[in-house]
């Protein structure tokens, strides 16, 4: 379970589009991944502005990612960088250790399987079919018998996942539905 990356939370910033998702924890990884060891740096050189523009910057991102405890760290770094002393020593500890295990569970998500979900790529025979029933989901809008019974047999599930995705979307848990298709 993901403690640093909130991937619901992200996936609803990016409108649920997957592909957009996986660029950007790249793209964060690649524009990120030192920062740590930049901002010890710049507060060692007692260049507190830069120090602060830089967590300024990853906090932003962090904040729009659902990297909930790194955004927090960051902030917490961010006030202490604006009072320009040493003091805010005291709070790089915390967002290291934030910013690394933030970057360790993107790590782990970008070297299985894409973000794109299996249930797109492999399983699904139509794909609007499956980006119809998600929309749906996502929008919790009524889904009724006979228009869940011809998205669901669009999808190329097993019948035992079929099943289970029928009666939870049947008992209105829309919400785990679409865990479980993330899942697939």
């Amino acid at each position: 379970m993901a403690q640093y990356l909130d991937m619901e939370f992200a996936l609803q910033q990016l409108g649920g589009d997957k592909q957009l998702l996986n660029n950007m924890l790249k793209r964060f990884v690649n524009q990120y991944g030192l920062t740590a060891e930049h901002t010890r740096q710049l507060m060692t050189d007692k260049k507190w502005q830069e120090a602060r523009q830089l967590v300024h910057s990853l906090k932003g991102v962090a904040g729009n990612l659902g990297m909930t405890p790194l955004y927090q760290s960051a902030s917490t770094l961010e006030h202490g960088l604006k009072s320009a002393s040493a003091d805010a020593m005291q709070h790089y500890p915390a967002f290291t250790h934030d910013l690394d295990a933030t970057l360790a569970e993107i790590q782990a998500l970008l070297s299985g399987p894409s973000l794109v979900s299996a249930a797109v790529t492999e399983a699904t025979a139509d794909p609007q079919a499956y980006q119809t029933l998600v929309a749906m989901l996502q929008s919790n809008e009524f889904i009724s018998p006979s228009k869940l019974d011809s998205l669901l047999g669009s999808l190329s599930l097993t019948e035992e996942n079929r099943g289970k995705l029928h009666d939870l979307i049947s008992d209105l848990e829309y919400h785990q539905a679409i865990k479980f298709i993330q899942q697939l």
